[in-house]
């Protein structure tokens, strides 16, 4: 009998955290390997689950798992392209122990499968839609076990694999399987792949330790079950967002009946009653989310969900999921400027996100919100646009922008994005297979953030390293001084929410920070003066800020922290970022569109490599 040995690539180990249980998260549970296994199961194929995600093995200890079991087939499941490093590694320690598999790999990572075949230990890329192309390369490995017939393996669609010649060969993306044919999570499965049983814990936390769910005074109800999980009820993406990877063709919704089962399953095995939606793209198919939301007031749960797409729930949707259980709705803001919107493809505009978030506060499901900066036509003045949004949503909830949690993240170009696309146009990053493979270990298990920043925009560094700091000084000058002074309107703070509020207000912040001060975070500060200034100043919630002309602390501030960084860099602590200025946007478009023109401008591809590589660039 044929040993398939599926695995999961650590995703989320920034820094070298070994233990899983520590975070108020859960870990989310591996929805893709629970399909492709009981899809493998519908065609008499076992396959076992080796959770690396979960159990962060050594190398020895992966070694010496692969050695004993010696499978014929191994497949990396790599949904993040920041999960490179880790491919390789894991990839490398199969080719060594078990010399004679074949190693195989899915995910988003696939979009980079040039260097993949040719830099680590994978022998074949799935791109698209998996279950199906799996089985049928399972078929070809039990009629050929290791023998590479091109001929034969390029009639499975939806792989990339290196031919005789040492081409990549590239049979187009892999087909989804019927929508009724999706699972729900099965925990008894991913047990299995644990070694560690006692270790399935980790999928579910405290509703009340969890910071998605403790602000929320229906947490604390009486009698209900405390454990809260993350759940699939949908697969795809209905958008095409320039910055975001968009693997698989079309929106799948799945079985209601299959998710009333899961409900009861979650309740009665595993003290659940709470559950967070990890859809992209919850509430686009009306029909089936109204079936959803029935389906979990039936079973008493209180849920999250924060794959919202704008304009997809009108006022009187949101009022019904709440009647449902909803307690919190988020989505991604992304930028508060028309004309970063019209690069990312968002196909909505700034006051189309204000419509939602009034919708969202006035049936008090607020939640976080989350902007993107750096994209290519990225400005000073489209941050400050982005920062007077944000105060202007803080003055809609009537709490000054401090006190709403926001996260500002820079965006990452990642393979498979048209961002990722224009970076090699504008020879941001090298196009040969070092000079990719380079660019990937430099994101490898890493935040977004400025400090591993690819420069897209054509701004100083000077500029971009203050970006995030002025899109929050901004919020502050909107909140005091644009929009108190002019007498907006401001909805008054939902009262549901008052009491168990997560958010402190800023002086109770200041003092938790000032309390907190250990030695250690001293010597961070010291390090980081600038920084922590700016910090200071923007916690303190200082009202003058706003009064203040611009210049008196933007220009300091910004030169200021330059200089930071400089000396950060001169000491060791940071890296020299890549910071080249690239050629301007041609026009402000979509930046799909943009490529277009660019690529136009290109020679014809002169190998099938070449050809088969600007095939993936484009994505789906």
């Amino acid at each position: 009998m044929m040993k398939v040995v599926l695995c999961s690539t650590p995703q989320t180990i920034y820094g070298g955290s070994t233990d899983r249980a520590t975070s108020d998260i859960p870990v989310y549970p591996k929805f893709a390997i629970v399909s492709l296994l009981k899809w493998m199961e519908k065609y008499g194929y076992h396959g076992d689950f080796y959770d690396i995600d979960m159990l962060l093995p050594t190398p020895d200890e992966m070694s010496e798992y692969f050695k004993t079991n010696q499978p014929d087939v191994v497949g990396l499941s790599a949904i993040v392209s920041a999960s490179y490093l880790q491919v390789k590694t894991i990839s490398n320690i199969v080719r060594k122990a078990a010399p004679s598999a074949w190693i195989v790999l899915g995910g988003n990572m696939a979009a980079a499968a040039n260097v993949l075949l040719r830099k680590t230990g994978i022998d074949i890329c799935f791109l698209g839609d998996g279950e199906k192309s799996f089985v049928a390369f399972l078929d070809y490995v039990k009629t050929h076990g290791r023998k590479k017939d091109v001929p034969e393996l390029s009639k499975i669609k939806g792989i990339a694999f290196l031919n005789n010649e040492n081409e990549m060969e590239f049979t187009d993306y892999g087909e989804p399987i019927p929508d009724n044919e999706n699972p729900m999570i099965d925990y008894d499965l991913l047990a299995k792949g644990l070694l560690k049983p006692d270790m399935i814990k980790n999928y579910f936390r405290d509703a009340k330790k969890c910071s998605w769910f403790c602000d929320s005074p229906r947490v604390y109800e009486k009698n209900r079950k405390p454990n809260m999980a993350c759940v699939f009820t949908s697969k795809g993406c209905v958008n095409r967002c320039t910055f975001c990877q968009r693997f698989c063709k079309g929106y799948h919704v799945f079985d209601p009946e299959k998710f009333d089962k899961h409900l009861t399953d979650l309740k009665e095995k595993y003290d659940v009653q709470l559950i967070s939606f990890q859809d992209e793209n919850f509430g686009t198919n009306k029909k089936h989310s109204y079936e959803i939301a029935k389906t979990l007031k039936k079973h008493d749960f209180l849920w999250i969900t924060g794959g919202l797409r704008c304009g997809h729930l009108t006022l009187e949707d949101l009022k019904f999921f709440k009647e449902c259980g909803c307690i919190k709705v988020g989505f991604g803001v992304e930028s508060g400027s028309d004309k970063i919107l019209k690069i990312m493809e968002k196909r909505y505009t700034v006051e189309n996100i204000y419509t939602d978030l009034k919708n969202r506060h006035e049936c008090g499901l607020d939640w976080g919100l989350g902007f993107c900066v750096g994209m290519p036509g990225e400005t000073d003045e489209t941050i400050m646009e982005s920062g007077k949004f944000l105060g202007k949503i803080a003055l809609m909830q009537g709490v000054p922008p401090t006190d709403l949690q926001v996260v500002i993240p820079y965006v990452t170009a990642y393979p498979g994005t048209p961002l990722y696309e224009y970076a090699l146009l504008q020879c941001m990053i090298e196009n040969s297979v070092d000079g990719e493979e380079s660019y990937l270990i430099s994101v490898s298990d890493k935040y977004s953030t400025k400090y591993n920043f690819l420069n897209l925009t054509g701004m100083s560094p000077q500029t971009v390293l203050f970006w995030d700091y002025l899109l929050r000084y901004e919020a502050i000058r909107t909140y005091y001084s644009d929009g108190i002074k002019k007498g907006a309107t401001r909805l008054k703070c939902n009262p549901d929410n008052q009491k168990f509020s997560g958010n402190k207000v800023a002086t109770g912040k200041l003092k938790n920070i000032i309390l907190s001060i250990s030695f250690k975070k001293l010597a961070e500060y010291l390090l980081k003066p600038i920084s922590s200034l700016n910090e200071f100043l923007l916690i303190s919630n200082i009202p003058i800020l706003a009064k203040l002309p611009r210049s008196l602390i933007y220009v300091p501030m910004r030169n200021l922290l330059y200089m930071e960084y400089k000396m950060q860099v001169f000491l060791g602590k940071r890296n020299k970022l890549k910071m080249c200025k690239p050629k301007p946007l041609p026009e402000v478009d979509s930046l799909r569109k943009i490529n277009e023109k660019l690529r136009a401008t290109l020679p014809p591809p002169k190998t099938l490599t070449e050809k088969n590589q600007r095939i993936i660039l484009l994505g789906r």
